[in-house]
């Protein structure tokens, strides 16, 4: 009985990434990879435009392709500043399979930055954190939220059992 049982869910774990499923059979696919897009950071900061809203995301698109991710350029993901366009659309546009938004907020000497990563063809949010820091500590800020979002993009093994 265990081998059969072991049989049927090696079948149907192999099946889950078949990309064309017999007919009438509905199998959940693995989603299309593609880049990663940073998009331009809201400012919420009081008083107008924060130069912050650009170059946090600049700063952790050079980390993340140190890092060995591919990243989209952030010349093409300027286009969605300060607009509201559905995340699977932003991704389409760019070609990416994975997003990353936040805003920054500043208020006198404290910094709040809200990131988010986003899996693109399912809408679903992979991973998000506020980070609240004094303006100085932005480097070990970046570096965070660099470690985090490696994490985040980490392959997950998944229990069949």
């Amino acid at each position: 009985m265990l081998g059969v049982l072991l049989l049927a869910v090696g079948y149907l774990a192999g099946r889950a990434y078949d990309p064309e499923p017999a007919q009438g059979i509905r199998v959940p696919v693995a989603p299309a990879q593609g880049p990663l897009a940073v998009l331009p950071f809201v400012n919420r900061s009081p008083g107008g435009e924060d130069p912050l809203s650009d170059s946090i995301p600049q700063a952790l698109i050079e980390a993340l392709e140190k890092e060995g991710l591919r990243v989209t350029p952030y010349e093409a993901a300027l286009q969605f500043r300060n607009r509201a366009v559905p995340i699977r659309q932003v991704a389409e546009e760019l070609g990416a399979g994975t997003v990353l938004e936040g805003s920054v907020h500043r208020s006198g000497n404290r910094l709040r930055i809200t990131v988010q990563l986003i899996q693109a063809q399912r809408g679903a949010h992979l991973w998000s954190k506020t980070f609240e820091r004094k303006p100085g500590d932005l480097p070990a800020v970046h570096r965070e939220i660099v470690r985090e979002v490696l994490r985040a993009l980490r392959p997950r093994a998944t229990a069949f059992l």
